[in-house]
């Protein structure tokens, strides 16, 4: 998976996850779910606000991506008062460039970096094994087959889920936590008979 953190088509949305401690951005995308899952997924290490970029009054589109994000910051936002869990981005005014790039940043962009390459998997895995569900699901209803221990299979498949995302925010590591993940996922092989197949 590779994100540019463009927005997904001209005209849409673009989301950044701003660290207000080092005044940095350190992650943009299109996609507001995801930007504000790894927001909290960062929050065991500290908190992180969700603005949306092209509320800046400079805004224009590829001004900013996730190759140079960290050497951005934004001024004037606008309501910080407004709590996360809204799940609305919150909005900027301005958006500034900085030439100070230190080594916490760079550690700390990577990290939301990792987060997000793994929240993408696991959301991946997770529609896959759904899709294969709702395939056995369809035909067994289509032919009268049993398959009502199909749909104990979407519980499964959601605790999977959970129990990685849990992985994620208890590390500090990110080689730890890829080990983790990996090790768990080969776990969940017997748990899901087409698990394999994705």
């Amino acid at each position: 998976m590779e994100d540019f953190g463009y927005p997904s088509r001209p005209g849409y949305p673009q989301y950044a996850i701003y660290q207000p401690i080092l005044d940095r951005f350190l992650l943009t995308s299109g996609n507001l779910d995801k930007i504000f899952l790894v927001s909290d997924l960062l929050a065991n290490r500290y908190h992180t606000l969700v603005v949306e970029l092209n509320s800046a009054k400079n805004y224009h589109p590829n001004l900013i991506d996730n190759s140079c994000c960290e050497n951005w910051t934004c001024q004037g936002v606008l309501d910080l008062i407004k709590p996360s869990s809204f799940r609305h981005p919150l909005d900027i005014s301005y958006i500034a460039s900085s030439s100070i790039v230190d080594y916490p940043i760079q550690e700390e962009k990577s990290w939301a970096e990792f987060l997000y390459r793994w929240v993408y998997r696991i959301d991946d895995i997770s529609r896959k094994c759904v899709h294969n569900l709702d395939q056995q699901i369809f035909i067994s209803s289509m032919f009268d087959l049993p398959g009502s221990e199909l749909v104990e299979y979407i519980d499964t498949i959601n605790q999977i889920k959970k129990s990685s995302l849990r992985i994620l925010f208890f590390a500090n590591n990110q080689e730890q936590a890829d080990q983790n993940i990996k090790s768990f996922f080969e776990q969940c092989k017997n748990t899901i008979p087409w698990w394999n197949d994705v």
